[in-house]
């Protein structure tokens, strides 16, 4: 070893000391008497590390050949008690790296063997593990387990450098508040004997716990061995059997199993057993007649303990298994909480049904998810106002009233409040992340401060002052949410349910004998239902409940009345085409029916439909309904099919030009021959005119009968018009630069307002002037020559009679009070005089005309509002 070690090595050791000494002082002016809480325990495994160091330092300046022997003497005489808890105190040798046979020593003798062995010498400590425990009688205790890596020169000039494995006790000086060395040493207690013994003092009913299937042989368990020893094992029946290696291995095992589950098993009275398996971090002993939790005080690794349903009154033996997480003892005798205090670690407490009537020692403990206290006295929650990782918290059969302690813990999911006086939650409406909420037969009456909690998924509030309609206001806000209510009702109605609709709702809601609470309810919210085609379904009665029902398809039943459903002014869709059912009084309530399918029926009357306001799709082709009188104010008509009615073709009609945004189906089989009969071109104009590449159905056939505007513009193929008589809607139709020189079939569409025939052979105006609504005509390039068919239609607005040499007079238009725009250009037209009355004409176009410009310029001085183009 370096001179620059050898003073590094040294000067650590008095600076260790100084700090060592300082330390226990403090403790011993700060610490409490019998303080053992968390944070005591804390302290006690730092100021272990710290003297593990202190031992390591006091050792190499008794193996420093450089430090003087009075100074080791020291050491040796007196210093040592600051850190060994007397001179009695054992030390198991491991200086001599020969002896075979383990030998204590006193602690001065092994501490003096440390300058005599050795010309110099170097101990290095690795902690492995350091933990508190509790023996037997109660008193805690600290063990170190660490590597010693000793490297040294001996007295011989030999080398040494080994490691081993050692253990040190730290006994706690209560009194003093202070940590002194109590045992160190390398050789445990034979593990094998400790194994046997413990299984010998093993009681029936636990032998069968933990070795009821270990077989040991072919005939033979491990639960029938009474007795055990290294040369035989002795049965339940005295039967001696030669001991097996296996057998250390199984008890092994037992002995260090972490997890340990005897719920339910009666013969179970005594935890004594399991006091020395100390790896245990998980048990239950629920449900077993369990009372004294004292064998549990030694168990520090104790992660998980449940002991519901058990006789047990109290906590303290558990004071020191800090490392609890989860902690569950419902229905017990338990009435303090206070040995709970320094759980830090703790995630899971419940303890339903106890007489626990205070909540302060929880303050602290903010790790708790879940805390369970229904049943109990409580009446005070504000020692848990400050959680923010509750996530789970029941209240309920409590005696609190209010919520407001609890109202800034964002973090719950689950609060059940059942069976109190609460009647007011708004406190939760800052809760976002709140799922469910079990408030049944409390005073809650309305559940709107929940409206904005995003995260909402059930709501159960049976026996409170939430009844059908608040229940489905809060679902139509929130659909994504189930609110349960009146369970007694429900029960009574699926009871009472005939066996073909049970099987219906069955279908929606998988249910395997008895509906569940939930399921009842989930039936009652379904939106849709569709019983179509089912024949054994005779009456919507079942349905009355169903108030949030959107969708109803009962196409093909045997029902015949509605009546029942009188309630359900949600719905959207009705379909009960192919039915009996005639009456439809009760839909005048169904504000919100949207589609409606009364198609094959016998209804006659469908004046209960006048209101719907928002009804957009009506079938009811092959039915008895001879008026539409009762559609005529629905402007969100979309559709409505009157095929095979008593609905008249003219009335249809006007229905039709009427609504003309509404597709009225009322002449499929007309449209069909009509189709057929067409050639190739006019069925590409059709189906181009609405978008369209197949042949066309019933509705797109209607389309096209309905269509208002028809461009076949260039179609040199077309002489013959007469496809569009059936157009009966149409308004603006262009056949410019086609071959049509028969007008005759436009004469027919009384909708006509535009109507272009320009460049083409046309001659003859004599059909036009039935068009009583035309305002626009077109008929430049024309090989028309008289233009009296048109003196009648007085609406025309604009005419354009260009580029026509035929063309000599207006004395047809003289009389075409609205004519607004006239279009002249290119043709023989000689005067103004017949046009010159015209008081709302503004535009003329005369430019290559017989006009001359005096003429123009007196007809422009008459009618200055005029624009003339004329060059």
């Amino acid at each position: 070893m370096t001179a620059f070690n050898k003073f590094n090595t040294s000067w650590a050791f008095w600076f260790l000391g100084f700090l060592f000494t300082c330390s226990v002082a403090t403790a011993q002016k700060t610490g409490k008497k019998n303080e053992s809480d968390a944070a005591s325990i804390q302290k006690y495994l730092e100021e272990a590390r710290f003297l593990i160091a202190y031992l390591e330092a006091t050792l190499n300046e008794l193996g420093n050949d450089e430090v003087p022997p009075i100074e080791k003497n020291t050491i040796v005489k007196e210093s040592y008690i600051k850190i060994f808890q007397d001179s009695t105190v054992q030390i198991e040798d491991d200086l001599d790296e020969n002896r075979d046979i383990p030998t204590n020593k006193d602690v001065q003798a092994y501490l003096q063997d440390v300058d005599y062995f050795f010309r110099d010498a170097k101990f290095h400590f690795t902690i492995n593990d350091i933990s508190n425990n509790v023996k037997d009688d109660g008193t805690v205790y600290i063990l170190v387990e660490m590597e010693r890596h000793l490297e040294a020169i001996t007295i011989d000039d030999d080398t040494v450098n080994s490691v081993r494995e050692r253990y040190v006790e730290l006994n706690l000086d209560q009194t003093n508040n202070e940590l002194k060395i109590a045992s160190f040493y390398t050789t445990k207690l034979s593990k094998k004997d400790e194994l046997y013994s413990w299984w010998n003092e093993l009681s029936d009913e636990w032998k069968e716990v933990f070795a009821s299937e270990t077989a040991i042989d072919d005939s033979t368990f491990l639960n029938q061995i009474s007795f055990i020893s290294d040369d035989f094992m002795l049965s339940n029946i005295g039967d001696t059997i030669p001991s097996n290696t296996k057998i250390v291995e199984h008890l092994e095992k037992f002995h260090t199993t972490k997890y340990l589950d005897v719920s339910g098993n009666l013969l179970i009275s005594d935890l004594s057993p399991i006091s020395k398996m100390r790896k245990l971090e998980s048990i239950n002993i629920s449900d077993t007649n369990i009372s004294d939790l004292m064998p549990l005080r030694s168990l520090t690794k104790l992660k998980e303990l449940y002991f519901e349903n058990t006789l047990a009154y109290d906590l303290s033996p558990l004071r020191y298994c800090l490392q609890l997480e989860v902690l569950v003892f419902n229905n017990t005798m338990i009435n303090d909480l206070e040995p709970v205090i320094n759980f830090e670690r703790l995630k899971v407490l419940q303890f339903n049904e106890t007489p626990v009537q205070d909540l302060s020692p929880l303050e602290k403990l903010e790790n708790i998810q879940e805390l369970w206290s229904a049943q109990t006295s409580i009446n005070d929650i504000s020692a848990i106002s400050a959680y923010q990782n509750l996530i789970n918290l029941n209240i309920a059969n409590t005696a609190i009233h209010d919520l407001n302690d609890i109202q800034e813990i964002t973090s719950m999911e689950v609060l059940n409040i059942s069976d109190t006086d609460i009647d007011n939650l708004d406190p939760l409406a800052k809760m976002d992340d709140l799922k469910v909420l079990i408030a049944n037969n409390t005073k809650i009456d309305v559940l709107t401060p929940l409206y904005d909690v995003s995260a909402i998924e059930n709501i159960y509030c049976d026996n409170t002052g939430i009844n059908a309609q608040k229940a489905k206001a809060f679902t139509n806000k929130k659909p994504k949410c189930l609110v349960v209510y009146g369970t007694d009702q429900l029960k009574s109605w699926w009871n009472e349910m005939p066996e073909n609709w049970q099987s219906v709702f069955k279908k929606y809601i998988p249910v395997e004998n008895q509906p569940s609470i939930e399921q009842l309810q989930a039936m009652v919210n379904l939106k849709i239902i569709d019983i179509s085609n089912n024949q054994e379904i005779s009456t919507f009665d079942p349905l009355a409940r169903l108030i949030s029902l959107k969708e109803i398809n009962a196409q093909g039943t045997a029902i015949t009345n509605i009546s029942s459903l009188r309630a359900l002014t949600d719905v959207r869709e009705f379909n009960i085409s192919q039915t009996q059912i005639e009456d439809l009084s009760i839909l005048k309530d169904w504000k919100a029916l949207n589609d409606l399918n009364i198609s094959n029926t016998p209804v006659k009357d469908i004046s209960s439909l006048e209101e719907l306001r928002r009804l957009s799709t009506l079938d009811m082709s092959n039915t008895q309904v001879s008026e539409l009188s009762a559609l005529n104010e629905m402007s969100s008509l979309k559709s409505v099919n009157c095929d095979d009615t008593q609905v008249s073709t003219e009335d249809a009609k006007d229905f039709a030009v009427s609504h003309p945004s509404t597709l009225l189906i009322f002449r499929t089989e007309l449209l069909n021959s009509w189709w057929a009969e067409l050639d190739q071109t006019w069925k590409g104009i059709f189906k181009n005119a609405i978008k369209i590449q197949d042949s066309p159905n019933s509705v797109e056939l209607h389309k096209i009968g309905s269509l208002e505007k028809l461009n076949i513009n260039g179609e040199r193929t077309i002489k013959d018009l007469s496809p569009i008589r059936q157009l009966f809607m149409l308004k603006n139709l262009d056949i410019s630069q086609t071959r049509v020189n028969n007008i005759a079939p436009v004469s027919v569409l009384s909708e006509l307002e535009k109507l272009n025939c320009s460049e083409t052979p046309l001659n003859d105006l004599t059909k036009l002037g039935g068009l009583k609504k035309l305002k626009d005509l077109n008929l430049a390039g024309t090989q028309v020559d008289k233009l009296d068919p048109i003196a009648s239609i007085k609406t025309l607005e604009k005419v354009n009679i260009s580029d026509n040499i035929r063309i000599k007079k207006f004395k047809a238009l003289s009389q075409l009070s609205e004519l607004t725009e006239l279009y002249c250009n290119n043709t023989n037209i000689k005067s103004f005089k017949d046009v010159q009355a015209l008081k709302n004409l503004k535009y003329i176009r005369c430019y290559n005309t017989k006009l001359k410009s005096k003429t123009v310029d007196k007809f422009r001085e008459a009618k200055p509002d005029c624009e003339v183009d004329f060059y």
